[in-house]
């Protein structure tokens, strides 16, 4: 019964060996007709014996050295510690715990000293431990140790963990979402463990710092997800966070169409004059749509992507789907081999048949990067300057090419005619057009660049975005940088006209806080943390949403009356938001209802503030 015995599992009996008669361990002699005497107070020893030569020998002696007499203890088991003097030879030892019945503790027979240590599982309040030393003449000695056992108060109190990133209901483009936050206990946490859209439980307490605060990254699925950590203490007390978010593009801006995905579905608006919303030839009522249509013919969709005059979507399912303009053979629906390419425009989505792991994609003009599960990019469309990557100069590809000396990709942008790729180590690489210092390597030129080179100097981001001619990179701690055409301002620095322009990486002004970065034209946003949206560059059609047409050239004042924005599309004049509640809005130039605002909304008109984009 628990406190009624002695664990002796756990023997440690060590000692120095004096005078040893010999190593076989012997059996206590079955009685001893010694009377016995008090040496002192909870101490018992036979009288002392003779030898034949007349001297004579003192009986064993136990001497307890932890814990002391009549200690309180409070850890578990009590670990009794004692010495055994024995001057006529140890023969036998044996211990005793409250009531119980006595133990025998191995010995050596002969040994004159011993150390031993006996792990007790005690009972709460007072204990006895007694030792029981016989020698080798059949002196006994019996010593007795008292304590007091006080059990830890049961620890009920489970850790406290916070997830600061990501957020709940967090939409990332980027193909790795960054998992922070900081989980403590009043004793201490035992272990993290995460679990990521219902796999196996895996444990992240290698990445807990000393005061309790990690950071790791995970790569995220297609569409929904749903992530699960449980910080546990010694006492099994869990605390579970969890947080739902979304990878994908699920809002995009085109020349003069839009498209928003919800629940999987695509919905489109705005001008078809080349099919681009994919819902037929144009034509008296298929000319353009100034409210959202529901697009068929599609899988489960995670992606969308749109282009000047040409769309694309990703599904869950890793398939990739075209339609609408076709000159320059953006919709990669080619044969491999044949003599000509495909450049027939295509009025509703068809199949890209030899994409079947796509995570997500980007348009340029008239040329598309689509990032690959194996975090590879493909590319197909125009290729006059390089900007499909493949290390050639061929004028366009119908089919879907490797972008050479490129891996660990987890983001892509396209401009006009210009590529960016952003890899897991924070690194930017770009290649294509160069004749505003579009790569930022320094230089300006008329050059194809067909192949990935690294922008110097750029080794913390986290997202980018391209506009026509510029691009955008937000670095880890909140700032931005942009280089490229800056004419209009859109590089945020301050300056416009030739002066605006920069080949290098320049910090955008009056930016803090930013969590993503957006562009399109010659226009340029940021998402805060604060769910807010600020904008720079041109807007003489309303596009920065600032309620006024005046251009900007560095962020100064907030898209109007927007909080809670989760996600942002930006098309060449206009731009389309989501905020946490799942509304829609959209602003800026209004060509064939490519903001949404739906029939009592005004066609070819400057909206400088935002309109509500009522789905059907």
């Amino acid at each position: 019964m628990r406190g009624h015995k002695v664990m002796w599992g756990a023997w440690v009996a060590a000692g120095l060996l004096l005078g040893a008669c010999g190593d076989d361990t012997v059996t206590p002699p079955s009685g001893n007709g010694d009377a016995g005497v008090t040496v002192d107070a909870g101490t018992t020893t036979d009288a002392g014996t003779t030898t034949d030569a007349g001297t004579q020998v003192s009986a064993p002696t136990v001497s307890f050295t932890s814990p002391v007499e009549g200690a309180q203890v409070e850890q578990a088991p009590v670990r009794i510690q004692a010495v055994v003097h024995a001057e006529g030879g140890l023969a036998t030892l044996s211990a005793k715990h409250n009531a119980g019945a006595a133990t025998d503790i191995p010995v050596t027979r002969g040994q004159t000293e011993q150390t031993v240590t006996v792990p007790v599982d005690a009972v709460a309040g007072e204990n006895t431990v007694t030792l029981r030393a016989v020698d080798d003449g059949g002196q006994a000695t019996e010593a007795t140790l008292r304590f007091t056992y006080a059990p830890p108060a049961v620890d009920t109190a489970a850790p406290e963990l916070v997830l600061t990133s990501p957020t709940e209901g967090q939409d990332l483009t980027v193909y790795q979402v960054r998992v922070t936050g900081r989980t403590t206990d009043n004793v201490g946490v035992t272990d993290l463990t995460l679990r990521l859209n219902g796999g196996a439980e895996q444990s992240a307490a290698g990445t807990l710092g000393p005061d309790g605060t990690f950071a790791f990254v995970l790569t995220p699925g297609r569409g929904d997800n749903t992530l699960v950590l449980r910080a546990r203490d010694a006492a099994g007390n869990i605390t579970e966070k969890q947080a739902h978010f979304r990878f994908g593009r699920w809002v995009s801006g085109g020349g003069s169409h839009s498209a928003l995905v919800r629940d999987g579905k695509v919905y489109v608006w705005g001008n078809n004059n080349l099919g681009q919303l994919g819902v037929g030839q144009p034509g008296p009522e298929a000319g353009y749509s100034p409210s959202p249509l529901p697009l068929s013919g599609l899988p489960t969709v995670s992606a969308v992507a749109f282009g000047q005059n040409s769309s694309l979507v990703v599904g869950t399912d890793g398939t990739v789907w075209t339609w609408g303009d076709n000159k320059n053979a953006q919709l990669g629906l080619g044969v491999p081999g044949a003599g000509t390419l495909d450049t027939a425009t295509r009025y509703a989505p068809v199949r890209v048949p030899s994409l079947t792991d796509a995570v997500t994609a980007v348009r340029g003009y008239t040329h598309v990067l689509v990032l690959a599960e194996d975090h590879t990019v493909w590319a197909f469309g125009a290729n006059n300057v390089g900007q499909l990557g493949d290390d050639t100069t061929k004028a366009a590809s119908d089919v879907p090419v490797k972008v050479v000396d490129l891996t660990d990709v987890i983001q892509v942008a396209a401009g006009s005619e210009h590529s960016v790729a952003l890899r897991a180590d924070g690194t930017v690489w770009i290649w294509g057009r160069n004749s505003s210092g579009n790569l930022g390597l320094g230089t300006q030129d008329s050059t194809a660049h067909a192949r990935p080179a690294q922008v110097p100097g750029l080794t913390d981001v986290v997202d980018i975005a391209a506009g026509k001619d510029h691009t955008l990179a937000l670095r880890a701690n909140g700032t931005v940088v942009a280089w490229g055409l800056g004419a209009n301002g859109q590089l945020g620095q301050g300056l416009s006209g030739a002066d605006g322009n920069s080949s290098v990486p320049v910090a955008v002004l009056n930016l803090t806080q930013a969590t993503g970065v957006f562009a399109n034209g010659t226009v340029s946003f940021a998402l805060r943390a604060d769910g807010t949206v600020v904008g720079w560059g041109q807007n003489a059609n309303g596009t920065l949403g600032t309620g006024d047409k005046v251009s900007l050239t560095s962020p100064s004042t907030p898209v109007v009356g927007l909080s809670n924005v989760t996600t942002l599309g930006v098309g060449a004049l206009h731009a389309v938001s989501v905020r946490r509640d799942g509304s829609i809005f959209g602003w800026g130039w209004n060509f064939k209802g490519c903001v949404g605002g739906g029939p009592a909304a005004k066609e070819s008109w400057a909206y400088s503030e935002p309109l509500q984009v009522t789905l059907p």
